[in-house]
């Protein structure tokens, strides 16, 4: 597939055996891009091995060796994203040609880096290698067993095109145990930032790591960050500080001093330094020939190789706020124009007006090559460790329903009215009496369907015969609906009533028994 563009940028192809882990593999086949050096599959594993015994960091690189395939096979999270919005870290991870490890299509052949010429020509196997780095970032390496910034609890990454058309990664992580600000002492707020993040230029006995620092996480100057004249983030810092918004009295003090460019002591400077004009942010500990240095994870810079800017969340509705405009800026914009082309076509027919809606959107909206495959293809743009459940809110009569499968149709009768699969809302009204004071909400997020197995339908702690034996006999509703599983399976299929009590009868006989079992 790729021989063409090999034989362009004189490359050599190697292939490298599908087997054992991934991340071997890739850290293997970038060996053999050395130089014109052929070295055998074997001697790679070997000096592999030699190196991550060798080398400060093997536990974690071992630990992402011996990781886990996925975070969903822990058990669900007791607390919801909602109750975790404290202190927690975004990173923006961006796609660069300095990977080393191979970029490929799917199938057993693994082969060279194309750099440039690829990401310019070969735009799905860029995206498709970007999206399983991106994921298996945060899924295998982060929320594995290396922890490098904690044990991760809960995720969410979106991806978006910008600037040269590649893609990048917006990625809010939310971290076990993080202090918490205005709960913690800033102390121990600055000791787990200086523990998970850095701006710091490694030494030369550290050269990869130095190399990619060099490389990729230096700050250049924008247009937005001069908008009031000079640069919005504070460079340099001699040490890790959170800033918070002074009162005026105390602004106009710092204004004063800065302006006199006065010789000023260690603790006065901290001082100043502490002053912003509004909400909450972090000033990182620099050297100054750190002052343009982006702050960075070396765990995970070392082994995605990507340009990375690392921040802890100070303000979760801040957060909120960024993530959804940052992502929604060009879709709003076209709304917006949209809606004006609505409105000056309100005179003409619906075919004219449609035409004039439709020139404006493929002639006003601009996207990459990249973004372009990434639609075409419908790969994901967002992934999250939570699932989202719909709930359809609208009156019934303007209610969408799904027909029955074809087989079903037609093995029932033609009086029967029974034709429309169950909804959420058709199981909520069937819920029973124990659940009666639970919300909708709470209701289809917290129940699924079960299978064809009668069994399948009861909920799994009848199948604890143990603890119930064990168990208190004089619980109450609210003590038993505690005890219940997070997910109780219902049936696939059934028969709606017309009557509620009917309807809740199908499902209350499991109940019951369990009422039963407790009383």
């Amino acid at each position: 597939m790729l021989e063409h563009l090999a034989k362009r940028h004189n490359l050599k192809i190697k292939q490298i055996p599908a087997v054992g882990n991934c991340f071997f593999h890739a850290v293997s086949a970038s060996l053999t891009s050395v130089g014109e050096q052929n070295i055998d599959e074997p001697d790679i594993r070997q000096k592999l091995i030699d190196y991550l015994e060798t080398t400060s960091d093997k536990q974690y690189y071992f630990g992402f060796l011996q990781l886990n395939n996925s975070l969903h096979q822990s058990s669900v999270h007791e607390t919801l994203i909602a109750d975790m919005l404290n202190l927690n870290i975004e990173v923006i991870n961006a796609i660069t040609p300095e990977w080393p490890q191979d970029i490929h299509p799917r199938g057993q052949r693994r082969e060279r880096t194309i750099s440039i010429g690829l990401m310019g020509e070969e735009h799905y196997v860029v995206l498709d290698d970007a999206k399983s780095r991106f994921t298996r970032e945060t899924e295998e390496f982060i929320g594995g067993r290396a922890h490098p910034i904690g044990v991760l609890v809960d995720y969410i990454i979106r991806i978006e095109f910008q600037a040269r058309g590649s893609p990048h990664a917006h990625t809010i992580l939310w971290i076990q145990d993080a202090p918490i600000l205005d709960v913690n002492i800033d102390e121990e707020i600055t000791t787990f930032i200086d523990q998970h993040q850095t701006c710091v230029i490694p030494g030369e006995e550290e050269s990869d790591l130095r190399q990619i620092v060099l490389s990729l996480q230096k700050y250049v100057h924008s247009v937005t960050c001069r908008r009031g004249g000079s640069c919005r983030f504070h460079y340099p810092s001699s040490e890790t500080v959170i800033a918070r918004q002074p009162d005026v009295g105390d602004f106009m003090v710092a204004k004063l001093m800065l302006n006199a460019k006065a010789d000023i002591f260690k603790k006065e400077y901290h001082g100043v330094v502490k002053l912003v004009k509004s909400g909450k942010q972090v000033v990182l500990k620099r050297q100054p020939s750190e002052r343009w240095i982006n702050q960075y994870n070396p765990k995970i810079l070392k082994t995605l190789r990507a340009n990375m800017d690392l921040q802890v969340i100070m303000d979760p509705y801040s957060c909120i706020m960024y993530i959804t405009s940052y992502m929604m800026k060009s879709e709003r914009a076209m709304s917006e124009l949209l809606k004006e082309v609505a409105e000056e076509s309100r005179s003409e027919d619906l075919k004219s007006k449609l035409r004039k809606v439709g020139s404006a959107f493929l002639n006003n909206r601009e996207v990459s090559a990249q973004e372009a495959a990434y639609r075409i293809l419908f790969l994901s743009l967002k992934r999250d460790s939570r699932k989202v459940v719909f709930i359809n809110t609208a009156p019934k009569d303007k209610r969408v329903s799904m027909l029955k499968p074809q087989k079903i149709l037609q093995g029932m009768d033609e009086d029967d009215e029974d034709i429309f699969c169950t909804s959420s809302l058709d199981r909520y009204a069937m819920r029973p009496d124990v659940l009666e004071d639970m919300c909708f909400a709470e209701f289809a997020s917290t129940y699924t369907i079960g299978g064809k197995d009668a069994a399948d339908h009861i909920p799994d702690v009848l199948h604890r015969s143990d603890d119930i034996e064990g168990g208190d006999n004089n619980l109450d509703t609210a003590e038993i609906v505690d005890k219940l599983p997070k997910v109780i399976t219902m049936p696939l299929h059934h028969k709606v009533p017309q009557r509620k009590e009917g309807r809740r009868r199908q499902i209350q006989e499991p109940v019951d028994a369990l009422l039963s079992m407790v009383r």
